[in-house]
This record gives structure tokens, sequence and C-alpha cells, in this order.
């Protein structure tokens, strides 16, 4: 019975390896869809003598008018990602670098919603006065929530407090601008 075993593992892992083996190293087709459908979309317009005429500008003018809707599309998308890269930026240089901590707050309510200013006290003024310094180094996105960010860095309090900071943003499109809508704001501590 042990014996059946083994030789039935060896199988299942001979046969394992064999198809690793064959899936890596074989060529991946090198036609797409894409390619497939404009060549039969032309090939049947060249068939039919009453379009003759026709039959190389229709694949040109399809693939143009895609080609001209993606590169709009990736545009806009370029320059959204852009300006929220910008409105982050700036917001984690304020977050960071400020005189007091009142001062801190009145500076970045321009770039949050007033559901942000409101959730988070920004309006208030703790009378806090101490200086911060600090620089954000790593921006990521979430991969779950699109709409929010991550800010990793370090900040230096009271120029004594050295402190590692992950600021989560949610953005928000409000009357054709982004705003910061939620701010989460953590301090991590280094175990080892």
């Amino acid at each position: 019975m042990k014996r059946n075993l083994q030789i039935g593992l060896f199988c299942i892992c001979v046969i394992g390896i064999g198809a690793f083996f064959y899936f890596t190293t074989r060529e991946p087709p090198t036609r797409t869809a894409t390619q497939s459908t404009e060549s039969t979309v032309q090939s049947t317009i060249q068939s039919d003598p009453t379009t003759e005429s026709s039959s190389e500008e229709f694949p040109s003018t399809a693939s143009s008018t895609e080609t001209s809707r993606d590169s709009e599309r990736e545009q806009a998308a370029a320059e959204r990602k852009e300006a929220i890269l910008a409105l982050i930026g700036e917001f984690g240089k304020r977050w960071l670098n400020y005189s007091s901590i009142g001062k801190r707050n009145a500076s970045v309510v321009e770039l949050c919603t007033e559901k942000a200013v409101k959730d988070n006290g920004l309006a208030a003024d703790p009378h806090a006065e101490f200086k911060g310094e600090g620089k954000f180094t790593l921006v990521t996105q979430d991969v779950d929530q699109t709409d929010t960010y991550l800010l990793f860095g370090n900040d230096v309090v009271r120029e004594t407090i050295h402190r590692q900071v992950l600021l989560q943003l949610k953005v928000v499109e409000v009357d054709g601008s982004f705003k910061i809508d939620e701010i989460v704001l953590n301090y991590v501590q280094q175990a080892y």
C-alpha cells in the first residue's frame, strides 16, 4: 500500500514537471485577436467586387479611430493621475512641515473636502506650538480601493522625536478638481 502511494506521488511529480517545462518553453502565438479580426474583415471586403476601392481604407480608418480614442483616454488618465499626485505631494509637504499644529491644519484645509475638515478637526486650533519637519519617501495607490493612496515617510518633531509616518488619503473629484476626503494617520513603530 505504501509502495503504491509512493509510485503514485512520483508519477504525479513527473507529470507536473513535464507540464511545467512544456508550458514555459513553448512560444506564445504572435497573432492577436484584433489582427485576426482586421485581416478577416479586410479579406472579406477585398473578395466583394462592389467595394474594391474602399478595401484598403476600412481597416485603417477603424483602427485609427480606435487608436485616437485610446490615446485620448490614456492622456486623460495621465492628466488625472498627475493632478492627484500633485495634490497628494502638496498635502504631504504641508502635513509634515509646520511651525505649529494650528498652522499646519489651516494650510491643508483648502486641499480637503468639508467632510475631511470636519472629521479630522482641521478647522480647530489645538494651540500646540511645536515645530515638525519631515518628508514622504513613498506614495502608492491602494490595490483594493483605487481612490485611496498611501504615503510613507519620516517625521521629526521638536527636533528629538523621530517617527515613521503612514498617511492614508482618499481622493475624490469635486467640481472638476481633486480634494482629499478622508485622512487616516498612523505612526509606525519599528519592532527590530
